[in-house]
């Protein structure tokens, strides 16, 4: 019987939401502090040398999309440039 459970437990565990390591990408909203074109190479090679890659650049509301390994989240948080950085999921309240 315990070698049907534990063939049961392996089975069950293959179907498990994969956890949140720092080794997989994570698609990312990023709200910059001023607008950002398609044509400002300065900034998204910043935003590319942190690690991210680039999806969608959205001007007229200063967001940019993408994803982005988890353990360079930090540095993609730290440029100036960039005022927040939301995963993919993440919904905050604000009061």
């Amino acid at each position: 019987m315990a070698e049907h459970h534990s063939a049961f437990v392996q089975r069950f565990s293959m179907l498990a939401p994969p956890t949140r390591d720092n080794s997989v990408k994570t698609n990312v909203t990023i709200i910059m502090d001023e607008p950002v074109s398609t044509d400002d190479k300065a900034v998204l090679g910043k935003l590319n040398g942190a690690g991210l890659t680039v999806d969608q650049v959205l001007p007229r509301i200063a967001v940019v999309t993408g994803s982005i390994d988890r353990a360079k989240l930090s540095s993609l948080r730290a440029l100036p440039e960039v005022k927040v950085v939301e995963e993919s999921g993440v919904v905050r309240l604000i009061d």
